[in-house]
Formats: structure tokens, sequence, C-alpha cells
């Protein structure tokens, strides 16, 4: 029987995360688990989605360490037309971002949200690819 107490401590090195970040099979099923996270409707078509492609696009466009505030998020998804994010309430907004947060997909510092790691920014693609996919969501839905 293992017993936590009388085991010694096992030291992980940085040669261990190298060596299980570039097992693909791992990170194909961490890109999965993302995935379904953020398709959590019909493909493509999930809140949770669109609200990561607009943080991953503040990302390309507006690099700021400390993350981006939920004015943000609106401004470029009025900037895109992109009235399923603009017909949330604000405390919809901010619940959806607060279960991305308990999904460890976002951090959030003072109000600011980030991504937990740059790899979940970097599985949605590079700014073109971004950007198309923000385009599907053009004013779709109906604003209030």
């Amino acid at each position: 029987m293992y017993a936590e107490s009388g085991t010694p401590p096992y030291e992980v090195t940085e040669s261990h995360y190298k060596k299980v970040l570039s097992d693909t099979v791992f990170t194909d099923k961490v890109n999965e688990k993302l995935e379904a996270t953020l398709f959590t409707e019909e493909k493509g078509r999930s809140n949770y989605h669109i609200i990561a492609l607009i943080l991953a696009y503040l990302y390309y466009v507006e690099p700021n360490e400390k993350g981006y505030t939920n004015a943000d998020l609106l401004k470029v998804a009025e900037e895109y037309h992109i009235n399923r994010v603009l017909s949330l309430k604000p405390e919809q907004l901010s619940e959806m971002l607060n279960e991305m947060w308990d999904l460890n997909v976002i951090t959030v510092m003072d109000d600011h949200y980030r991504f937990s790691t740059d790899g979940f920014r970097k599985l949605l693609g590079s700014k073109e690819t971004v950007e198309n996919s923000m385009g599907d969501y053009f004013e779709e839905g109906a604003a209030v």
C-alpha cells in the first residue's frame, strides 16, 4: 500500500516538463480537452469559443501581461459586430469568464483576464486564423 508520508519526495525538473510537453500524444489530449471545454455547444458556435477568440485577438493586437477587462472584450465585440457577445448582460459575461477561470482556461487578477497558459492562445491559431474565426460570428444573433 502506498503511504505518502513514508515516501521520499520526488523532484520534478525542467527536463521532466520538457519531456511531457514534447509528447504529442499528451499535447493532443490537452488540445482535445480544451476544445471540448470551449465548444460546449455546436462546434464553433459557443459563447466560450468566441470569448476565447476575442481574448486571443487582444493578445495579438494589444499585448498586455496584465490581461484584459470586460470592457476590452466588449470593445472588440463591438468593432467586429459580434452581437452574440454584445447581447450578454454584464453579469452573464462575468459569469462565463468565471466559468472559464474555474476550468483553468483563463486566470483573473484585478478584473483582468488572460489565458492560463500561452498554449491556449496558440491552440486557437495565428492572428489571421483568429480574425477569420471571429468573422464567423459577425452580426450573429440579436443585439440588445
